[in-house]
């Protein structure tokens, strides 16, 4: 999400409560910055946050968050919803329907997105769920806002909540969602590691580590008949579910951890790891987040145990890993991935 606009979507939130008390308010992807505590102030305020990272930012501030909306309840509505829409279509429309649905009868809802994200969209789109929209524009970003009132279309709300729940993708045959990474077809990296370790046998207890919707778990308990144990481990939530959803009925204990592997412990004395990290915060490469988690991997792996690790040939993980592991190469090239395998 865009720290800009959620600077800006907080600070036009404590504008339009400035002489108002004790309303119920609904921060939904909430950004963990020092503005949104201070909106809580004399109110009731829910935060809702899916990513891990920002979850635990929103705890340093002394917030409560949910890691979802569906904890909330059905009965329970707000008189103001903030919402920062995120870059996925469906996925943001689904977020601006339930916040709307989440809303009392006059309450307001207000968001910010940033151009380049698809702010504009974002606004006109809401004009059709709740027939009214007042936007602007500032710091390349769109700032709008509407009422729940007798033009809303609930009936619409519920189509876009429907888009953006998770489903089964003809493409891979698993559950997935939209805003889940590569959730229409696996992505390419993926796809070569899966075939790379069809002839290496995988045994005992294991790790998927950024296991996204499942893809290599499940892939990986059809083919290896000889893992007793899987660990899931992935810092967004609503990923983690269809992950959890994709190995279920497994024939060995399936352990899922919803976890930012590059702040917290990772389960321990694992026999292998696969690993598929992301390089990106929000839209910019960050290569710093991909070896700390890589480094979090060999770390949690038992003496002798093995990482397979896929990546683009231009990232700089070789040395991160020769210097943690006993050997590390590069084992295959194709189609600009490269596969790390090491033995600790």
């Amino acid at each position: 999400m865009s720290s800009t606009a959620a600077e800006l979507l907080y600070a036009q939130a404590q504008a339009w409560l400035d002489g108002k008390q004790a309303l119920r308010i609904l921060a939904a992807n909430a950004c963990p910055h020092p503005a949104l505590r201070a909106i809580g102030d004399g109110h009731a305020l829910t935060v809702q946050q899916a990513f891990r990272p920002d979850w635990l930012g929103l705890r340093r501030l002394g917030l409560e968050p949910l890691a979802e909306t569906g904890e909330i309840g059905a009965d329970r509505h707000f008189d103001l919803a903030l919402v920062l829409p995120g870059k996925q279509r469906e996925q943001s429309l689904g977020m601006l329907a339930d916040a709307m649905l989440h809303l009392a009868p006059g309450g307001t809802l207000i968001a910010a997105s940033a151009n380049d994200t698809g702010g504009k969209s974002y606004e006109k789109r809401l004009g059709e769920l709740a027939g009214m929209v007042v936007g602007s524009a500032k710091s390349h970003c769109r700032l709008f806002r509407t009422e729940r009132d007798d033009r809303f279309d609930e009936d619409l709300a519920r189509d876009w909540l429907r888009a953006a729940d998770a489903r089964m993708v003809p493409a891979h045959g698993l559950i997935a969602r939209p805003g889940n990474f590569s959730w229409e077809a696996a992505d390419a990296g993926s796809e070569l590691l899966r075939r790379h370790l069809d002839n290496r046998p995988l045994a005992g207890r294991g790790m998927d580590l950024c296991c996204g919707y499942g893809y290599l778990a499940s892939r990986i308990l059809s083919a290896h008949a000889g893992i007793s144990e899987l660990h899931l481990i992935d810092a967004d939530r609503y990923t983690l579910d269809c992950a959890i959803a994709n190995t279920e009925g497994a024939h060995v204990a399936v352990h899922a951890r919803w976890l930012d592997a590059t702040a917290e412990s990772l389960p321990t004395g694992m026999d292998w790891i696969v690993l598929n990290p992301p390089f990106h915060r929000g839209k910019d490469v960050d290569m710093a987040l991909g070896q700390a988690i890589a480094a979090a991997a060999c770390a949690s792996l038992k003496p002798g145990g093995r990482l397979a690790m896929v990546a683009n040939r231009p990232l700089p993980y070789e040395k991160l890993c020769r210097g943690l592991l006993s050997t590390c190469d590069i084992a295959e090239q194709s189609g600009g991935f490269k596969i790390l395998e090491g033995v600790r």
